[in-house]
């Protein structure tokens, strides 16, 4: 892979961890505002907001070190999975879901293209 690849790849890995990082944390943001109670479902809300935290920042700190690399891949594919879930669950009524599933693709994407140092 060519130096330039690896860099573009991994600059748009790294943006779309951040956006990642960015949706999560207006998703833990919100919490109060829709559940004025501590619950269950408040609890589980922050909670999937929090996880889509995590699998942003191991997207942007997947350069790191190969294990680091292996694990946002395989958040990102869950991050798929779940996704397409509450898509189809919601019926695709919450745009968070299809936004998300374009990202974690996206991480994918760019995390395979910057698989090698130049």
């Amino acid at each position: 892979m060519s130096p330039l690849g690896h860099h573009l790849g991994t600059a748009a890995a790294r943006a779309s961890g951040g956006l990642t990082v960015l949706i999560g944390t207006l998703h833990v943001a919100l919490t109060p505002g829709i559940y004025q109670t501590l619950s269950l479902d408040a609890l589980w809300f922050a909670g999937s907001g929090i996880a889509v935290v995590l699998i942003g920042a191991l997207t942007i700190l997947a350069e790191q070190a190969r294990p680091v690399r292996w694990a946002a891949l395989a958040a990102n594919g869950a991050g798929v999975v779940l996704g397409a879930a509450f898509t189809v669950l919601t019926s695709a009524s919450e745009p968070q879901g299809p936004v998300l599933i374009v990202l974690f693709l996206a991480a994918i994407v760019s995390l395979a293209l910057s698989r090698e140092r130049p």
